[in-house]
């Protein structure tokens, strides 16, 4: 019998790039393998910290609700009616300053108000003076200022103290 050798030198040469190129594949494959393994874990540690990051703000949101609702709401609401009204008044109203000011300048010091109204440049007032001499002075300051274009008396009465009360009129420009 005779011996054939079939294999030849370049035959061994592939079967060794064979085993060469799926030892590479293998190691891609592998490395392939982690970086997918390292980008899950990363969005899953990224995941973890936005979740504590929402669950912080939801903390602040429930903080800042529980401080606005109850007491402190209801003050804080009236305030601001109370500033929406006084700013309606200041706005509107902004002669109405001078006026304080110019009855502030005629008051004597034996004569003070009881009521005071103003509507449409007409101040409408009840005041008291110690006697009739003071009341007499007191129109005649009135009618001194300028500011006042007419000043109207009614009323006049004396009351349970001996102080005589009447209704005031002024109107001003």
């Amino acid at each position: 019998m005779v011996n054939i050798n079939l294999k030849t030198k370049n035959t061994q040469k592939v079967t060794h790039e064979a085993n060469s190129n799926s030892n590479t594949s293998l190691i891609v494959l592998f490395l392939m393998t982690m970086l997918v393994i390292g980008v899950m874990c990363g969005f899953y540690f990224w995941k973890k910290t936005l979740v504590k990051k929402i669950s912080s703000i939801d903390n602040q949101i429930s903080l800042e609700t529980e401080k606005l609702s109850g007491e402190k709401t209801k003050k804080i609401m009236d305030l601001q009616n109370r500033l929406a009204v006084a700013k309606e008044v200041v706005d509107k109203d902004h002669v109405l300053l001078a006026v304080f000011g110019e009855i502030e300048k005629a008051i004597i010091p034996e004569v003070y108000f009881n009521s005071i109204d103003y509507n449409d440049n007409e101040i409408s007032a009840r005041i008291v003076a110690g006697d009739f001499t003071f009341l007499a002075k007191q129109i005649a300051s009135f009618k001194k200022v300028e500011f006042f274009k007419e000043v109207t008396i009614g009323n006049v009465s004396v009351n349970d103290d001996g102080k005589v009360e009447t209704d005031l009129t002024l109107t001003i420009d």
